[in-house]
């Protein structure tokens, strides 16, 4: 009588992953690290830019608005951004991976956060500018309010300052910037 081995083998669910961008060089270094690393071959990618500008109800109390041919420009460079990151990872990671690519316009971390509830994101990699005191105060802190606000595991890369006589000091040694 022949027994069958039952095995408890289960699909592996493809891991999501947003990589939240900026045209910043910490980004480029974050899209090298991901490059470095080994994935799962169902990993999906969505690369995500948000441009965040002011909104027409606070800033038209001031006499302020945003011009419509500079929102498009802006806009235009951030779809640009997002697909040079498409096909970098892409051309590394090779063309079984899913590499998808999003612009939306909004609050920055609150549309991050919203992307991957949407998106149903396993893990959310976002570079640390490491602002501190009155730059901080203005210009807000996106890794934090990811930290305490995001629905998935957040990586958040940090980029060690520049070194005194060290141009190129960075956190990830190896890794590539595009």
């Amino acid at each position: 009588m022949a027994v069958e081995a039952q095995t408890n083998i289960k699909e592996i669910a493809p891991m999501k992953v947003l990589v939240a961008v900026d045209d910043s060089d910490l980004s480029k270094q974050m899209i090298g690290e991901i490059t470095t690393r080994q994935w799962n071959l169902k990993t999906q990618f969505l690369i995500l830019n948000v441009v965040s500008l002011p909104t027409a109800d606070y800033w038209q109390d001031w006499g302020l608005s945003v011009w419509p041919e500079l929102k498009e420009k802006l806009i235009a460079e951030s779809e640009s951004l997002v697909q040079k990151h498409v096909v970098y990872l892409k051309e590394k990671l090779g063309p079984e991976f899913a590499v998808e690519s999003k612009v939306l316009e909004g609050h920055t971390c609150d549309s991050i956060i919203q992307t991957a509830k949407e998106w149903h994101a396993d893990l959310i990699m976002v570079a640390s500018h490491g602002r501190s005191g009155i730059e901080k105060f203005f210009l807000g802190s996106v890794a934090e309010g990811l930290l305490i606000q995001s629905p998935c595991s957040l990586e958040i890369i940090k980029i060690k300052s520049k070194a005194p006589g060290n141009k190129k000091a960075s956190a990830m040694s190896g890794s590539l910037a595009h």
